[in-house]
């Protein structure tokens, strides 16, 4: 795992059919001695790749590494929602309130072996 002071990371999903890489910037946090990542909305294509695929590459600045995902359990989900809300404390808040209504996920993703 990254030890990095970043406040988002790029992560590398993977089409549900096509296979064919997408990238995108997304905030995370260390919790438990993994990365976790997530979105205040499971409809999101990356989400849903990350669901289907269990894999996604990140780069924390130092090229990509290969992931394995495991999606968090609620107890998992409301810790996280707690840590990313104490790392980006106006952030977090403006998109909570703009994504009401919305079902809240996260991953845990270890280091591909």
């Amino acid at each position: 795992m990254a030890a990095s002071k970043k406040w988002s990371v790029e992560l590398t999903h993977f089409g549900r059919k096509s296979g064919k890489p997408f990238k995108l910037s997304v905030w995370y946090i260390d919790m438990d001695g993994h990365v976790w990542v997530g979105s205040r909305d499971t409809s999101r294509n990356w989400v849903r790749n990350v669901r289907a695929t269990g894999r996604a590459d990140l780069d924390f600045g130092s090229g990509p590494t290969s992931y394995r995902s495991t999606e968090g359990t609620a107890d998992e989900l409301a810790r996280f929602e707690k840590a990313i809300l104490s790392k980006h404390p106006i952030g977090a808040r403006i998109i909570n309130f703009m994504s009401r209504g919305k079902q809240p996920c996260c991953f845990r993703l270890a280091p591909d072996a």
